[in-house]
């Protein structure tokens, strides 16, 4: 396991995260049985992992030293993304 100060940052790509829920939703509203619409839940959950470690990074980050402006900037764009 690598240590937590050994994470690379970068910014995820929206648009990226946004087709893959995109594509998955549309899996699973033609997923012809279970074992196919788990299959792409699965492969979504893998897929977004990324992610949710690049929030968690910066959000640990940000409560770690809450001067530092890149991760304060970080923490803006989540929230203002996120909900969408």
């Amino acid at each position: 396991m690598q240590k937590f100060s050994a994470i690379e940052y970068h910014r995820p790509d929206l648009a990226q995260i946004h087709a893959l829920i995109d594509q998955t939703a549309q899996i699973l509203r033609t997923a012809p049985d279970a074992e196919h619409a788990l299959a792409a839940f699965t492969d979504y959950r893998t897929q977004s992992a990324a992610f949710e470690t690049m929030y968690s990074v910066a959000h640990i980050r940000s409560t770690m030293d809450t001067t530092d402006p890149f991760y304060e900037a970080e923490m803006n764009f989540f929230h203002e993304n996120l909900p969408a």
